[in-house]
């Protein structure tokens, strides 16, 4: 268990010193949100201004309501992309030392998630600072929902970084990008990120609730703007464990491929 941990951590600390010496993908990678945020929420903000409109929204405005579902997808986008650097390992022949050297393979995999886990919670907590001094406040206390924020990223991001690095051991770049840019909108739309989740047609409902973005975005919603937002007190526990299990399916198929490229 330590060499898997000291494997892990080197590794990460690997990612963390690409992250530093890119500061432009960092930079441009922070600020991503930030647009969403501010453009899309701003612009529908003064739409959704009335207050049979604002109702549906659980009585807070657009961009409160909206926020959530800025930090989930940020978190999404930034699993489905963990899988970029091995594909760029595999091609320029680097990833060949990497599986060369006495390290755990297992530590390849939770290296990644580790990364995009602690550079998801940065950027969650960024754009929370940003849409605070924009208006938005939390209906639970402060800690409780930074902290219910960090939870629900960091389950997000497991499932969807071990299916990301699966892709990256089966593809090449160019596949890569092309099958992450086809399913990451579709993803984003049937899911409660722009409407309530309550409030969808029956057949988009059903969809969404399928959706592990939506059992992500619900719970981190409830704590910032209240449960009338997602239509009554949500079941925390639940949108975990649809994420957990999500996780643990993820975490197979994932690791059942890998070994296969490895072997």
């Amino acid at each position: 268990m330590s060499t898997l941990l000291a494997d892990t951590w080197a590794l990460t600390w690997r990612w963390l010193l690409h992250a530093k010496r890119d500061i432009m993908s960092l930079s441009m990678g922070l600020m991503q949100p930030l647009f969403w945020l501010i453009l899309f929420g701003g612009v529908f903000r003064g739409f959704t201004a009335g207050a049979n409109i604002q109702a549906s929204f659980g009585d807070v405005d657009y961009l409160t309501f909206y926020t959530s579902g800025v930090l989930a997808f940020t978190t999404l986008t930034n699993a489905v992309l963990g899988g970029v650097p091995l594909v760029f390992d595999r091609e320029n022949g680097f990833f060949d030392r990497i599986l060369s050297a006495p390290i755990s393979r297992l530590s390849i995999v939770l290296s990644r998630f580790v990364y995009v886990a602690l550079y998801s919670i940065a950027q969650t907590y960024i754009v929370l600072g940003v849409a605070w001094l924009m208006g938005v406040r939390f209906a639970a206390t402060a800690p409780l929902a930074l902290a219910g924020v960090a939870v629900y990223s960091a389950l997000l991001a497991a499932g969807v970084t071990a299916l990301s690095l699966a892709l990256a051991f089966t593809s090449n770049h160019v596949a890569f990008f092309t099958i992450t840019g086809f399913f990451l909108t579709p993803v984003l739309f049937l899911s409660s990120a722009f409407v309530p989740l309550h409030k969808l047609p029956e057949l988009w409902r059903i969809i969404a609730l399928a959706n592990p973005l939506t059992h992500a975005i619900d719970p981190m919603r409830a704590l910032i703007c209240g449960p009338a937002s997602v239509g009554g007190e949500p079941s925390y526990l639940l949108h975990a464990g649809v994420l957990v299990a999500f996780d643990v399916v993820a975490f197979a198929l994932a690791v059942r491929i890998i070994r296969q490229r490895l072997d």
